[in-house]
C-alpha cells in the first residue's frame, strides 16, 4: 500500500489533536479499514465534484456529486440535506433514525474561502457518510458490527463528554480518517487543475 492513498499517517494536525493517544494505539486497525474505501473512491471519477466545484459559486453541486460518489463506494443511500443555522460552529450529523445526514453551516463559514469552505464540507460529508456506513454494518453480521453496535449504543457525544472521550472512539476516528483523505484528496486535484 502506497503512502499516497492515505495521506495523513498520523492525524497530529486532525481535529485539534485530540484522541491522539488513541489514534497512536489504534492507528494500523484503522488504516485497514478505511484504506479499501479511500483506494476504491481514488479510483473512481472525480470530473463531476471538480467540475461543479469550479462551475458554481456554491459548494452544494459538487457537494452533491461526492454524495453521490461515496454512495456508490459504500453502498449506502442517507437522504442529505443542508441547513444555515446561526451558531459560530454549527454540528453536521448522521441520524440513524431516519437514514438522513444533515450539513449544516454557520455563519463562521461565511470567512472561509471557496476553497477552505469546499475542504471543510467534503471533510463533513464523508465524515458522516462513514457514520452511515458504520450504522448499516452494526445491524449486520458483517465484521466491526459487535464494536459498531457497542460504540454507538454508548456513544460519547461532545455535548455530554469531554473531546478526548469523543475522539477515542473508533467510530468516530475512523470516519474523521475517511473524511480527510477523501477532502485531501479531492483538493489536490483542484489544485492540480489550477
Amino acid at each position: 500500500m502506497n503512502n499516497e492513498i492515505l495521506k495523513n499517517e498520523d492525524l497530529s494536525s486532525q481535529e485539534d489533536k485530540f484522541g491522539l493517544d488513541f489514534w497512536e494505539k489504534n492507528k494500523e486497525e484503522i488504516k485497514d479499514v478505511v484504506r479499501p474505501f479511500v483506494e476504491k473512491f481514488k479510483n473512481s471519477d472525480h470530473d463531476k465534484i471538480i467540475s461543479r466545484f469550479y462551475k458554481y459559486e456554491d459548494f452544494k453541486p459538487a457537494g452533491n456529486a461526492l454524495y453521490s460518489s461515496l454512495s456508490e463506494v459504500l453502498d449506502i443511500d442517507p437522504e442529505m440535506k443542508y441547513e444555515t443555522s446561526f451558531e459560530e460552529k454549527p454540528k453536521s450529523f448522521y441520524k440513524h433514525s431516519n437514514n438522513s445526514i444533515v450539513i449544516r453551516t454557520g455563519i463562521g463559514d461565511s470567512r472561509l474561502g471557496k476553497k477552505e469552505l469546499a475542504c471543510k464540507i467534503f471533510n463533513i460529508i464523508a465524515h458522516e457518510m462513514f457514520h452511515a456506513y458504520q450504522h448499516k454494518v452494526s445491524n449486520s453480521d458483517m465484521e466491526r458490527s459487535e464494536l459498531y453496535s457497542y460504540e454507538f449504543n454508548n456513544y460519547k457525544s461532545t455535548e455530554t463528554h469531554c473531546t478526548n472521550d469523543y475522539a477515542s472512539q473508533f467510530v468516530e476516528m475512523e470516519a474523521m480518517f475517511f473524511g480527510f483523505n477523501i477532502s485531501e484528496m479531492i483538493l489536490d486535484e483542484i489544485g492540480e487543475r489550477e
